[in-house]
């Protein structure tokens, strides 16, 4: 929920609570007095009565006055009551209040009951609720109407800023510029943003630069170190294992050499500022790519099938494609067993690699991190994976893994929103 929708909510809920309790607070306040000038009408009622009795004078108005001789002086305190009496009229119950009071007048003895009609209360009652309901939800629409323009007013800086905070990159090098408010929560929050954001800048210009020298620096050295171990092979040493040794010294250094290259890669995916997008049919790409990987697969007598039904174009770098389509058929066939199979599949914008292979022993979501393995293989540097992750990533490319039925299955859908 959106930060001013749930103010309004709340602001909303909470005047709607108040407004319960003072619509109550006037009922009771207003039955209370009704109520009280109520009694003091019958008991007034009963007096003249009584006066009227003592005159000589009996009235009765049933059901508003019912005055009854007794036989017996069989008094009662005087009580008032609510009750409700049959009217023929109407052919209905009708709600009254009631003052019962006994008096003994001259020699004898009266019951005398005086009512009021409730029905006046209650349409009094009715008619004050209807108009406090009309005139509270006017109020509760207007509050919050007031409410959002004027939170939306007070917010303004904040969204705006949170606006630049989406944009802001460490790799423009540009300083974090943020608007300034006449609330000093906001300011003290953008203080905060902007020393953080020049910490976070510094920082990243010192790693960046650390990683560009290292690399740099060590192409040269990994060059030298490979071309001496290639011209002492060249000796055809009697030793077998010196020979070995400077093998070894040259798979490692060239293994040395990719992992630089993979790992400078892999720290320019951060941007597609490198990177320049542009319409490629990736049916061709993925028939190129596969028939460069078709000898290897053949050497290790791997079935490698293609089932290509779709001239879809990706918009994406065509440099990436090509590293991460080799990715994935390279980590097919590196991770297949003997006599394996190798599906490629692609419908509309979805591409699937397939092939088979043992159990995995780690959770799908690890094959996607750096330096991540099942059984490590010697020429695997374990930053594949992690490159073609980066690359989906980079172009809001969907990127699945499953394993089904002895198969690993990699689904890529170029449009997720599809």
């Amino acid at each position: 929920m959106k930060l001013l929708n749930k103010i309004s909510y709340y602001y909303i809920l909470n005047t709607a609570i108040l407004f319960v309790f003072g619509l109550l607070a006037i009922y009771l306040s207003v039955n209370r007095i009704i109520d009280g000038k109520t009694r003091g009408q019958l008991k007034d009622t009963s007096k003249e009565v009584i006066l009227k009795i003592q005159h000589g004078i009996i009235n009765e108005y049933p059901p508003l006055v019912e005055i009854t001789e007794l036989k017996d002086k069989n008094f009662t305190k005087p009580a008032f009551s609510d009750t409700t009496i049959f009217l023929a009229s109407e052919n209905d119950r009708d709600p009254y209040r009631q003052y019962k009071v006994y008096k003994q007048i001259g020699d004898k003895n009266y019951r005398i009951i005086v009512r009021t009609s409730l029905i006046e209360k209650e349409d009094l009652f009715s008619t004050i609720l209807i108009i406090l309901g009309i005139i509270i939800s006017f109020l509760l629409a207007a509050l919050f109407i007031i409410n959002r323009f004027t939170t939306r007013k007070i917010f303004k800086p904040f969204y705006s800023n949170l606006g630049r905070l989406k944009t802001f990159s460490l790799h423009k090098n540009n300083s974090l510029e943020l608007d300034r408010s006449n609330i000093n929560e906001f300011n003290e929050l953008n203080n905060a943003l902007i020393e953080l954001s020049e910490k976070a800048l510094k920082e990243y210009q010192s790693i960046k630069e650390f990683s560009e020298d290292l690399s740099h620096e060590l192409q040269t050295p990994v060059a030298v170190i490979k071309a001496k171990a290639e011209l002492l092979q060249q000796e055809e040493f009697e030793d077998q294992e010196t020979n070995n040794n400077l093998q070894s010294i040259i798979n490692n250094t060239i293994k040395l050499d990719k992992l630089n290259k993979s790992l400078v890669l892999l720290a320019k995916l951060e941007t597609k500022d490198f990177f320049p997008s542009q319409k490629t049919v990736l049916k061709d790409k993925i028939e190129k790519i596969v028939e460069n990987f078709r000898d290897i697969a053949h050497s290790k007598n791997l079935n490698l099938k293609m089932n290509l039904d779709s001239n879809y174009e990706a918009d994406i770098n065509e440099n990436l494609l090509d590293i991460m389509l080799s990715n994935l058929i390279s980590n097919s066939i590196k991770h297949n067993v003997t006599g394996g199979d190798i599906i490629v599949g692609l419908e509309n914008s979805i591409l699937s690699i397939m092939n088979s292979g043992k159990v995995p022993k780690q959770e799908p979501v690890n094959y996607f991190k750096r330096f991540s393995y099942d059984e490590k293989s010697p020429n695997s540097l374990g930053l594949g994976l992690a490159i073609v992750k980066k690359i989906c990533n980079l172009y809001g490319i969907e990127i699945k893994y499953s394993f089904e039925k002895s198969y690993h299955i990699f689904i890529i859908n170029f449009e997720p929103s599809r």
